[in-house]
């Protein structure tokens, strides 16, 4: 609740052009706020309000790929399923044009596999999380605790995958151990 009135009180703070850079970004976040405390409704208006300022007709602007991905899974909340998949591929495309201009790291691939979680695709979420494994992703804590995976965990190729990025963090932590560095308690 205090993030919304927080946003929102920004959001009446800032002056100039509704569909200025700023007021779409609030809009976004004020959007996102209220999907977060499960108010998909008012937030997916919000969200998509921001989405649409511009000008443009669909989700065609670059957009901050967090709050398009709240968008669509305030969508299926809603069952608007027309919606949260047009929400989903827009996402991707975002994705797939960021990768290409060089920002393929990890983490846009693991967030790629969320994605495909979202769209009732577990295979491509892991063939997803494979690639971001590959481009140096090790977050195996994000993936244990996230209850959207919950289902796709169980499946075997996900369960190599998760114990080779634990195996790894394991390694690394025994590698920082054997250094006996010791942390500054004066900070």
């Amino acid at each position: 609740r205090r993030l919304i009135e927080f946003v929102d009180s920004r959001l009446r703070e800032v002056k100039g052009d509704p569909g200025s850079q700023i007021h779409r970004t609030l809009r976004s976040f004020a959007g996102a706020a209220r999907i977060l405390t499960g108010r998909y409704a008012a937030g997916a208006e919000q969200v998509q309000a921001a989405l649409l300022a511009d000008g443009t007709t669909g989700f065609s602007i670059q957009v901050d790929i967090n709050v398009l991905g709240m968008l669509g899974f305030a969508y299926q909340k809603l069952d608007r399923d027309t919606d949260a998949p047009r929400a989903f591929k827009s996402l991707l495309s975002v994705v797939a044009k960021m990768q290409k201009e060089g920002f393929a790291g990890p983490n846009w691939k693991a967030g790629e596999a969320t994605v495909r979680i979202l769209q009732g695709d577990p295979a491509g979420a892991v063939s997803a999380l494979q690639a971001a494994y590959a481009a140096g992703w090790r977050d195996y804590f994000s993936i244990i605790d996230d209850p959207l995976w919950e289902q796709t965990r169980k499946r075997p190729d996900a369960q190599a995958l998760l114990a080779r990025a634990k195996a790894d963090l394991d390694a690394m932590r025994t590698r920082v151990d054997a250094m006996n560095l010791a942390v500054p308690t004066d900070i």
